[in-house]
């Protein structure tokens, strides 16, 4: 079989992955929240829990965007223009995430922030949910992405 023969059944592939598995779900998704009509949809999603947990996604969506593009500007600015001293300790802080599970990451918040946690039982910091939500999605957005800074080191 020549290049040709291959390209339609590739093509083919793809779409049948990106059904089953990014459209398919998404469809599925759909058609259980409008399952009892859109009326019971419209109540479920301007509740008050619900409302609240909207805010909570966008105002953690305002914080950690900006914080996270500035950041990672100004770490790939100074990783790819200068050598320095401390240059791999700051590689191997940004590429930490990467080695610890997401699971792991929200384990160690919970012990550490959560209600009975370490900072919270022993009166040493305080953080609230709506604080302690970016710095928790910063870290687990890092686990998820999976790439390396700068290949080679």
């Amino acid at each position: 079989m020549n290049t040709k023969t291959y390209k339609p059944l590739l093509i083919f592939i793809a779409f049948l992955f990106l059904t089953l598995f990014l459209l398919l779900p998404l469809l599925i998704i759909f058609i259980g929240a409008f399952s009892q009509g859109f009326e019971v949809f419209w109540y479920s999603i301007t509740e008050p829990a619900a409302r609240h947990a909207i805010f909570l996604t966008l105002l953690v969506v305002v914080v950690t965007v900006p914080l996270h593009t500035l950041f990672g500007l100004a770490a790939a600015w100074a990783l790819t223009k200068y050598r320095f001293r401390g240059r791999q300790l700051l590689i191997t802080l940004i590429e930490i995430p990467f080695a610890v599970s997401p699971v792991i990451a929200g384990l160690v918040f919970i012990i550490l922030y959560g209600v009975n946690g370490f900072f919270l039982g022993n009166g040493y910091l305080q953080i609230t949910c709506k604080s302690s939500l970016p710095y928790l999605e910063l870290f687990l957005r890092r686990c998820l992405s999976r790439y390396r800074l700068l290949p080679g080191n």
